[in-house]
């Protein structure tokens, strides 16, 4: 399974992000922020206007705020101001895409060494936690599965060769699952290899890896 982005091409982007720049560039970053709405523009709203100039998503994915605007209601009043209202539905592609990218699913691997905690304490393993857990790029959940587990296998065996097969306080690496759904894994060996195409039903993180239940076919319907 696929999931098509529905934001502009990236040389749309590019062309965005230019126009709004020549924009503001033609009267001045005060102007602008005045026209929007800032009476006494300081350092703070400049900086945030230099940010959604410099970021290919306006500043929709970042935590900019103020008391005055959102994200998407900055760049919105920064469009109408200088005048590129027929822009308005490539800003509402991002702020879709981004949204969509927020709400999946993000499939990532996770690194099993069949670990058993014995008299390890608790703060530490939750520190260090994290190491067991390998993540993608935001818009990796995207891809179909197949490129998907492509992608995985290459992160597996670079992660082994990295790790040198131990992972710190967890062990020696044994083999990794790559969960493409929730709850819902593929088991690879340190090698990259894919073990099988039956994806094991993980009940959750607290009983696992357990004993999974097998889900025949799952790849195939997800491809």
């Amino acid at each position: 399974m696929s999931h098509r982005p529905t934001s502009c091409p990236e040389h749309e982007l590019h062309s965005l992000q230019h126009r709004i720049g020549e924009g503001v560039a033609h009267r001045g970053d005060d102007v602008v922020l005045s026209v929007m709405g800032y009476r006494r523009p300081d350092d703070r709203n400049r900086r945030r206007l230099r940010a959604v100039i410099s970021d290919p998503d306006l500043g929709l994915g970042s935590s900019h705020f103020d008391f005055r605007f959102s994200g998407f209601e900055f760049a919105t009043r920064l469009f109408r101001v200088l005048a590129l209202d027929d822009l308005l539905p490539q800003l509402q592609a991002i702020r879709q895409r981004i949204d969509e990218d927020n709400a999946a699913f993000k499939p990532y691997l996770f690194v099993d060494t069949g670990f058993r905690r014995k008299s390890q304490p608790v703060f530490v393993l939750a520190a260090m936690e994290h190491y067991r857990y390998l993540h993608f790029e935001k818009a990796f959940w995207r891809l179909p599965t197949n490129q998907q587990l492509r992608c995985a296998s290459d992160r597996v065996r670079d992660h082994f060769a990295e790790s040198g097969g131990e992972l710190s306080i967890w062990g020696v690496v044994q083999r990794y699952w790559f969960f493409y759904q929730p709850g819902r894994a593929l088991q690879l060996l340190p090698n990259g290899q894919l073990v099988s195409d039956e994806a094991y039903r993980i009940p959750s993180r607290a009983t696992f890896p357990g004993m999974p239940l097998v889900v025949r076919g799952a790849l195939q319907e997800e491809s």
